[in-house]
Order: structure tokens, then sequence, then C-alpha cells
């Protein structure tokens, strides 16, 4: 059985032995956020309740991904056994880190309302594949303008079984003979990060310059593992840019109002986004040990939440 057939079987194990899911839903009442923490340009919040009654965050949203509704699509670069040694390291199967439909299922936790799940993969040494895999829905139709986005909804939950993330510890015994403490800080902080992107059509060719805004996202596993929760970001405190072969430029956001987002990214990351390959450049070789933060996440919503209805999403 792999991972994460087996995290909606040990979910459905434990609803079994605690009451029906049919029986919380009538003592507990509908879903409902609690213990919301402000941080940088987002929130997170404890989702109570979940999957039970659930109200509309907003009538002006548009729906990625919800229940019945999923526009997830993505990649994955892991193969373990292709001959390359690129990730013959990592610790789950290659099923487990698709971008797939079949771990699209009901899920008893959150009432058996359908979630999306995925073990995301970081490297922390090489920048090729340094996003080994993650989401990235599009949405070529909709006129979703730029000026017209005010934040970006995420419900979520962070799973301990099958998340593994490397320690200050586990960097330092591998990195630190070749980069200082400040610079061990800098690779990485042993927490939960994801990376959420929003992008124009232009954005999937490197070689044009292309508008895209970003927020880095810090889950503390030890406060949030194996619980739902809400992470709402302010889509004005996004940090905006414009990229061409990956090379990034600040950019003002007012410049580009009426530009059309037509895709959303979501990626395992650290908090700067830098590997070692990007502290030591000139010196850096395969044979440097690679060390992988991998999040076994299960997705229930994905909204972007609009300021005007005017316009049809």
């Amino acid at each position: 059985m792999n991972l994460l057939k087996s995290t909606f079987t040990t979910i459905a194990a434990t609803c079994a032995v605690c009451m029906t899911l049919s029986a919380q839903a009538g003592q507990m009442g509908a879903q409902y956020t609690s213990d919301k923490q402000q941080f940088e340009g987002y929130s997170i919040e404890l989702i109570n309740n979940c999957g039970v009654d659930v109200p509309n965050i907003s009538k002006l949203a548009y729906t990625i991904m919800q229940d019945e509704k999923n526009s997830l699509r993505g990649w994955s670069h892991i193969r373990k056994n292709n001959g390359s040694g690129e990730f013959s390291a990592v610790k789950l199967e290659d099923d487990d880190y698709k971008i797939s439909k079949d771990h699209y299922q009901v899920d008893e936790s959150c009432n058996n309302v359908k979630t999306q799940g995925a073990v995301l993969l970081k490297k922390h040494s090489d920048w090729d594949h340094q996003h080994a895999n993650g989401f990235e829905p599009k949405f070529f139709d909709n006129r979703l303008m730029l000026s017209n986005i005010d934040k970006i909804v995420l419900d979520i939950k962070l799973h301990k079984e099958g998340t593994s993330i490397p320690t200050l510890k586990d960097l330092k015994n591998a990195y630190g003979d070749i980069l200082t403490k400040e610079q061990l800080n800098t690779l990485d902080q042993g927490k939960a990060n994801i990376a959420v992107t929003i992008f124009e059509a232009m954005a999937l060719n490197q070689g044009t310059s292309s508008l895209n805004a970003d927020k880095f996202i810090v889950i503390d596993q030890d406060q949030y593992f194996d619980q739902w929760i809400r992470i709402t970001i302010d889509a004005d405190k996004m940090n905006y840019y414009t990229e061409i072969s990956y090379h990034a430029t600040p950019a003002n956001k007012d410049d580009y109002k009426d530009l059309a987002i037509k895709g959303l990214r979501l990626n395992p990351e650290n908090h700067t986004g830098d590997v070692l390959r990007n502290f030591i450049t000139d010196s850096w070789t395969k044979e440097l040990p690679e060390l992988f933060k991998e999040l076994n996440i299960s997705i229930k919503k994905i909204e972007i939440i609009v300021k005007d209805n005017s316009v049809t999403y």
C-alpha cells in the first residue's frame, strides 16, 4: 500500500473508533475557523468540523478546487530508478509524489468531502529540479484580472506520516564544512514551507519576460500537524516580479493592473528559495549530498477571492 492510500486508511480507522461522522456533524454543527494567527501578508487559522455544512467564504470567488470541482494539475520529476541517482534517496515511492487524480479521494477526516493528496518534495542542494513536483492549475478561459484579485485561500492539512523535514542538525552534518552558520540558517529553518504563485500566460515560456507574484508560507509543523488549516493570502502583499530565464526583477503591481492572470502554482519551498548551489555556484558538484524536504499534504479548497463580481468567472 502506498503512503497516500495508507493516509486515507488511517484517517478512516481513526474516525471509526471515535464516532461516526454523521454523529459528529449533528453534535458539533457547521464548519468554522478559529485561533487565527497573522503573519506578514497571510494568516493561518484552524478549521473546526471540517466539511460539515460548509459556509461560503465569499460570493466573490473563483474556485480552483473544492469537493467535486478539481482543476488541479501539476508535474513530478521524481523517478527513483531512472539510472541518474537524482532521486534514489527519497523516502517514498514514485506514485506518492505524482500529481494525480488517483489521489483525489473521499476524506473521512473532513466529513467525506473529496480532497487532493500529494507528497511535495524540495531539494536542498541542486537547483535543477529543486521543486521536484507541485500543483499548477491554469485557467486560460477566465478573465481574472490582476487588479481584481483580493485574496487567495487554501484549506490544507499537513500529515505527520509521510512528512520529512531536515533539521538544522541534518543541514549542519551535510553542509557544515561548506557553509557558515548564517548561510545554514538562510538555507533552511526546519519548517514546512509552501510557495504560492500566480502568473500570467507568458510565464510558461521562460524565454519571454512575464509577471509573477508569490508568497512563501511558513507552517510550524509542531503546531499544525494533522489538523485542517486555512491559509489566507493578501494579494496586495505578495512579492511581484518579472521573470525571464529564471532571473527575477522586482515589479510594481500597479503597472500591471489590467493584466490577466492565467495560472496558480503550489510547490514545496524553504523560507528563501535558495539551495546550496546558490551559495557555492562555482564549486558545487553533484557529488555533494542531497537532502530532501518532503511534505505530505491534503488540499480541500483553493479559491481566489475577487473584489468585484461584475466579471463572470
